[in-house]
């Protein structure tokens, strides 16, 4: 698991891999919401096509989306595009969309890659390019 920004700060490509404990998956957004290279209003692509969330609960979900409504990290993130393949995350994926438009944030669920990127208005291929930096999580 891990994320790549782009050069102009505009972009996050996202892998989740595995089962992604509740706490290992509020550090890592936490991470990225504080990571200085991450620009104002940026986009953000998340592959969980490999990764499951046993511990996450509807609660759970409201904590995580929440990160985007404290104070110094409004307006961070605009738009998120969540690819999963797995019922149980896309699931989990609507109630995380329903909860973000609180604070702002537009999420969009998608089983792939290319039409997420469409509904990012971002590269396909600077996405592929990113997401193959985070490697396929094997071996």
């Amino acid at each position: 698991m891990g994320y790549v920004i782009s050069d102009d700060g505009r972009f996050v490509a996202a892998k989740w891999i595995g089962a992604i404990g509740h706490r290992e998956a509020i550090d890592h957004e936490t991470r990225l919401l504080r990571d200085v290279r991450l620009g104002r209003c940026a986009c953000v692509l998340s592959d969980t096509r490999l990764a499951t969330f046993p511990e996450t609960g509807e609660h759970n979900v409201a904590e995580f989306a929440a990160l985007h409504g404290r104070p110094d990290n409004l307006g961070s993130v605009s738009r998120s595009a969540i690819c999963s393949v797995a019922v149980e995350t896309f699931d989990k994926a609507k109630l995380y969309r329903e909860e973000c438009f609180r604070f702002g944030v537009e999420v969009e669920l998608f089983a792939d890659v290319p039409p997420a990127c469409a509904w990012l208005g971002v590269d396909q291929a600077v996405a592929e390019e990113l997401l193959a930096r985070l490697g396929t999580g094997a071996g």
